[in-house]
This record gives structure tokens, sequence and C-alpha cells, in this order.
């Protein structure tokens, strides 16, 4: 899951997926505001799908124990809190560009 969490969000930070998919409404959690991708971490697990995606608890034990920033710094990004709310299942983050 990871090389495809990786390949969404480069894509994200080069413009090969389209920003049209994350029009922001009431409902979502995953939105383009300005040049940065804001999500909720099950917003962004939403955007994946098939057998290989695995539960919700084992893609935060991925996130949370991968090089993500690391990986996206040497893509000309990184993965940063939008607004906390103390709980990683209602706040919200946002890639940039750096």
């Amino acid at each position: 899951m990871y090389p495809e969490l990786l390949s969404f969000l480069s894509g994200v930070l080069t413009g090969k997926i389209d920003a049209a998919t994350f029009r922001r409404t009431e409902l979502t959690s995953i939105y383009l505001e300005g040049d940065c991708l804001i999500f909720s971490l099950k917003g962004l697990y939403d955007c994946f799908s098939g057998a290989d995606k695995g539960s919700y608890s084992e893609f935060i034990k991925m996130l949370y124990s991968s090089t993500l920033n690391s990986d996206l710094a040497a893509l000309g990004g990184r993965v940063e809190v939008h607004q906390s709310t103390s709980k990683i299942e209602t706040s919200l983050y946002r890639l940039v560009r750096v």
C-alpha cells in the first residue's frame, strides 16, 4: 500500500492527479485548498480501493511507521498538520510543496 500512497501524493505534487477530483464540500474529508491537499487520514485512506488496501487500522500503522515525509522531501513536498483536534481521527493534514 505504501508505494500506492507515495505515488498518489507525488501525483498531487506534480499536478498529474486531477485537482477537480478534490472539490470541497461539507462532506469531503479530502480537498484542494489553493495548491495544498487538505485531508483527514480516513479521507486519504478512502482514496484507495482494492483487495490489497487492508484495514484502516493497518493503513494508520503503515503510515506512522513509514518514511513518508523523507520520501516526499525528495519530491519537493511534505505532510504537516493543518488543523489539530488532538485526535488523529478528526485532525486535518495538508500536503504542501517545499
